[in-house]
Formats: structure tokens, sequence, C-alpha cells
């Protein structure tokens, strides 16, 4: 019979030309993929809803333009909480708390006693919460821990500015004041923190830490990320307040 002859022509094209139906198979897919992917995205609910209209406003293509342009900036928003970068942030440095947790208690015990009679002068001659002082220390030089207070007795990694005629120590591409004892860094600091713009803070007390950590974060006295969050944790985990009243 006839028909039976064009399936077997048919069958025959098949089999001498299988890899072009193949490809033309493939294009014909990814076509109606790309097709389907297309007609999605115009029906997103989210960006089909109707806009508002506000009479006696802008006309409707200004307010369409306004409204996908709130959309984009909402949504870099949300994307900018992450880290898309590949495995993470290289940049990233751990805290002067997380530091501190490689470091034994007993040498930390041993630094805030160290230097609690020290602080309590500071207050009663500048007016500076004692825990302030100390917890600073602390944190800055990480109970003693870091370089620039090891070999420069400098505990509130207090850098070199322009009028500096002292001593210095260079770490990490980084300038520091280099002091002679450790108490006269914590003198240094003491006059940095009773004068110039800090000098308005005396107006908080010497006992109102939380206000005093949230002020210097503000006005971006140090060089630690959430520094008032990391200073009042250890004032109130060792009970260093109790020093503001003594």
């Amino acid at each position: 019979m006839k028909i039976n002859a064009d399936i077997a022509k048919m069958l025959e094209y098949a089999q001498q030309h299988w890899f072009k139906l193949l490809l033309l198979a493939i294009a014909l897919y990814l076509f109606t993929q790309k097709e389907f992917s297309f007609s999605i995205n115009l029906s997103d609910p989210e960006e089909s809803q109707e806009m508002p209209l506000n009479q006696g406003s802008r006309p409707q293509a200004a307010q369409k333009k306004q409204y996908f342009t709130e959309k984009v900036a909402t949504k870099k928003g949300i994307l900018d909480r992450f880290d898309l970068s590949p495995f993470g942030s290289t940049s990233a440095t751990p805290s002067a708390l997380d530091q501190l947790e490689n470091i034994q208690e007993t040498k930390k015990q041993e630094y805030l006693k160290r230097f609690a009679k020290v602080v309590v002068e500071e207050r009663r001659k500048y007016g500076i919460p004692s825990s302030v002082i100390l917890g600073t220390a602390y944190l800055h030089s990480l109970a003693g821990g870091q370089k620039v207070s090891s070999i420069a007795n400098n505990h509130f990694a207090i850098p070199c500015s322009v009028d500096w005629r002292g001593a210095s120590v260079q770490s990490k591409g980084q300038c520091y004041r280099k002091y002679e004892n450790a108490w006269t860094s914590f003198r240094d600091n003491s006059l940095y923190l009773s004068s110039g713009k800090f000098a308005n803070l005396q107006s908080l007390g010497s006992t109102n830490y939380k206000d005093w950590a949230q002020q210097l974060e503000k006005m971006n006295y140090s060089h630690l990320n959430n520094f008032s969050d990391q200073l009042i944790q250890v004032i109130e985990h060792y009970g260093l307040n109790a020093l503001d009243s003594k």
C-alpha cells in the first residue's frame, strides 16, 4: 500500500538523519522553555498588581516608573543583607570578644585587677567611668596580649596623630604611639576623652557607662565593630561598673 510505503520512507529518512532531527528537537525544547519562562515573568503576581491611582497627580507612566524603582531598591536592600561572594567574605575579622575567648581566664582576670586602681584614679580626676576606661583597655589590648600593648604600652590602640612627637611602633601598616609605661597610656587616653569633641561627654556623669559606650561608638572613638555592645558586655560580665562608685 502507498501509506506503508510513505511510512517506510519516513523511517528510512529518520535513520539517515537522526542526528539532525535530535538537534532540531533540542532547539525546539529550549525555545519553548524560554517562551514559558518569559510568560511566567510577565504574569508575576507581585509585579502585576494594579498601581493605586492618585487622582490629580502624576501620569500613570510616571507612577509605574516610581513603583519599579522602589521595587528594585527593596530587592537590593534584601540582597545586601547577605554575603554573596564565593565562600563568604575574606575580609571579615573576629571581634575582640571572639579573640579574647582564646585567652586563659586567669590572664584576663589578672589584667583587670592590675589596672583597677588606675582607672579609679582616672575617673576621679577626669570624670570618665572607671568601667569604660578599663573595659576599653581590655578590648583594645586583648587583655594585654596585643602587640601594641605588650611592646609599646599602648593599651588603647591610640594611633599616631600628625602632631605626635613621641616614640612609635608600626603594626599592620599602622603607626601607634609608644609609651614609657602602661600608666602613661591610661593618662593619655583620659586626656583625649576629656578634651576636643569628647569634652561634652562629661555631662553624662561618671557612672552612666551605657550612655558613654553608645556615644563613644557614635563619635567613632574605637576602631572595633559594635564597640558599645562589646564594651557593655565586658563591663556587665565582670561587674566593672562597681569601680564607678569607688
